[in-house]
């Protein structure tokens, strides 16, 4: 699938190992750059005990979405300018990632998950010459989070899960980066706690739902600090229905809310002349608001199998207005794999 296109797929496949460890396989087709080359997307391997109650995951690619466990399956849900599945751990999701699970009673997974990315200042696609010339200046965002996973089974239909996700961006706040590092150089870090439930009501109608809250603080040693805890909400809910038209093909629809800075200040601390008439000078501290506009995002994605090689599929999404520069936006596509 086209990942950069809001449309892709987890293919799997599995093997047993001695016939006691069974390891699998994930991966989302690669996509094309405008340059012409291929750009490898997402690939993990699993590796599970015999009674299927220990695993081991390594991988490289889409780490939000695999820590996850694959619950919400398009690259979009995880991205924190166009999803809101756990956003805060889609800053630190592209590349190595790993995570071992284990199930300590009948029903109940653990897992404790780690990933990472570096997106370089011309990962980024599709603009002009004067952004691209500004991404330059700001440099690379490294990033990286550790996670802490719980999920319980309810019923055959039902599972909730809970996550904890701590976010370390080494030069930004929040995906924010500045040109000068005296200012954030220092980075920040982010605690993220996120629930999400599964519901099966038959007929091929599933429901998943995650809301996640968070909150951030500036690291020391540099010009800006945080004045009090900044505050970030993000959701998502989405519907999927299979066996729509045929008994093999699906349509999802999801309605998000991207990460969005309900509450925060930055301060700035500098030496002022605080008496004109002796020119004494001392501290001055200012702050500033950092909340940011909120943004809805509905996307529907349909994908119907043509042979037992080839799939089709379709899909929309709307992204509202945000911040200067955030446009209201539109797009539209379609998607034709096929297997050799």
């Amino acid at each position: 699938g086209d990942g950069q296109a809001g449309f892709s797929e987890v293919r799997s496949n599995g093997a047993e190992l001695n016939g006691d460890w069974a390891l699998r396989y994930d991966a989302i087709m690669p996509t094309v750059t405008p340059e012409g080359t291929w750009r490898p997307m997402h690939s993990a391997a699993t590796l599970t005990n015999p009674n299927g109650t220990m695993s081991f995951t390594l991988g490289h690619g889409q780490g939000a979405m695999a820590l996850g466990g694959y619950r919400f399956g398009i690259i979009s849900d995880h991205d924190p300018f166009t999803g809101g599945v756990n956003p805060v751990l889609g800053f630190a999701s592209g590349e190595i990632f790993a995570a071992a699970s284990y199930q300590v009673a009948p029903g109940m997974n653990v897992k404790v998950g780690y990933s990472e990315n570096r997106e370089e200042w011309d990962d980024i696609t599709g603009v002009g010459p004067e952004q691209l010339l500004a991404r330059r200046e700001l440099g690379d965002r490294p990033a990286n989070a550790f996670t802490l996973d719980i999920e319980q089974k309810v019923s055959d239909s039902v599972s909730l899960g809970v996550n904890y996700t701590h976010l370390n961006e080494v030069n930004a706040l929040l995906g924010t980066q500045t040109s000068a590092s005296a200012l954030l150089g220092n980075g920040s870090q982010t605690e993220a706690m996120t629930v999400s439930a599964s519901i099966d009501v038959g007929s091929g109608l599933t429901f998943d739902l995650s809301a996640t809250g968070a909150r951030t603080e500036t690291a020391e040693g540099q010009i800006f600090a945080n004045n009090g805890k900044i505050w970030s909400t993000a959701g998502q809910i989405s519907a999927t229905k299979r066996g729509l038209f045929s008994g093999k093909d699906s349509l999802r629809v999801s309605l998000a809310q991207p990460l969005q800075i309900e509450q925060g200040e930055l301060s700035v601390t500098s030496d002022v002349v605080v008496d004109r008439e002796t020119g004494e000078i001392g501290q001055l501290t200012q702050t500033f608001g950092i909340e940011t506009r909120r943004r809805v995002t509905g996307e529907a994605v349909y994908a119907m199998p043509l042979t037992r090689s080839s799939e089709f599929g379709v899909f929309g999404r709307y992204v509202s207005a945000g911040e200067v520069g955030d446009d209201e936006s539109y797009v539209v596509g379609g998607n034709f794999s096929l297997r050799f």
